[in-house]
């Protein structure tokens, strides 16, 4: 498929659509593909959508998944603990049209910085020992830059050797008119919130999610910190409303989390949060919590 798609690139048959499009739709499919490699590596696999960004949009949805499964896909490939994190903006944004920029962090192995500049060259790659480690053509980057042109932007990356890479790049949509955004917490104005979640990028989008209201939130990284948090504010007479409690913490279960909050502050609602590609766990740990959200 990337040896025809560039050829027809090459020979300026390439058509790009424009069809109208949810983009939190695209993303979430985006999720459930990505999700399960991701959960297999142990990986953190985060996205954030900024409050601004228009939804209902038109364009070529395909390609843009293309591009984000060619670099989302590789961030997980060449990394092996950590995160990788998909964080839409908007560049620009006029009352028609938008120019979208797509950035995908990872905490992977890097880049050298004399390879950096030909990573976008047709059959490209960092160094043969690259290609017989996790295989590929060299072709992803190179389409995909052809793509994001097409599309009316363009694609870049940062890295650093042993860090991670940051690569990013943007498209031109246009606006049209319906709902904004969903908001991912509906309803929490004004509660006093708390998030279980050993994750560090993970806390970094609670905190954008939720400063979309006028609540007051208190992130923690493991059952005990929770625990602890919880029975002080029971203490102090400022109890939590809800508690969201990441399946996989770090010293405990976060459904033991739950299951332990109806003991602890009756009047808290817990919520476990469940990866997005395991749906089916849900009946196994209805049993201990009636609420869920999956991530």
């Amino acid at each position: 498929n990337d040896i025809l798609d560039f050829s027809k690139v090459e020979a300026g048959k390439l058509e790009i659509e424009h069809i109208s499009f949810n983009l939190s739709t695209t993303m979430d499919a985006l999720l459930d593909t990505l999700g399960p490699r991701a959960a297999e590596k142990g990986l953190d696999l985060a996205l954030l959508i900024d409050s601004d960004v228009p939804v209902h949009i038109k364009g070529d949805p395909s390609r843009i998944r293309q591009i984000l499964v060619n670099l989302a896909g590789n961030a997980i490939k060449f990394t092996s603990t950590g995160y990788v994190f998909i964080r839409i903006s908007c560049e620009s944004c006029g009352p028609d049209r938008c120019r979208l920029l797509f950035r995908i962090i990872d905490t992977g192995i890097g880049i050298p910085a004399d390879k950096v500049g030909k990573l976008f060259d047709l059959f490209s790659q960092v160094d043969s020992s690259t290609t017989r480690k996790f295989g590929g053509t060299g072709l992803g980057l190179a389409i995909s830059k052809q793509l994001s042109r097409l599309m009316g932007g363009d694609i870049g990356v940062v890295s650093d050797l042993d860090k991670g890479s940051r690569f990013w790049f943007s498209v031109e949509v246009e606006r049209e008119d319906g709902p904004r955004k969903e908001s991912a917490f509906p309803g929490l104005s004004p509660l006093n919130v708390m998030v279980a979640d050993a994750s560090r990028i993970h806390h970094k989008i609670y905190t954008s999610y939720m400063s979309e209201f006028d609540c007051r939130l208190t992130l923690v990284s493991s059952a005990r910190e929770a625990q602890d948090t919880l029975e002080a504010a029971e203490d102090s007479g400022t109890p939590f409303d809800i508690v969201f409690a990441d399946l996989k913490l770090p010293d405990r279960s976060g459904y033991l989390l739950c299951r332990s909050i109806s003991e602890l502050a009756p009047h808290t609602t817990p919520v476990l949060i469940l990866p997005c590609h395991m749906p089916d766990v849900e009946r196994k740990y209805r049993e201990y919590t009636a609420h869920f959200l999956f991530k």
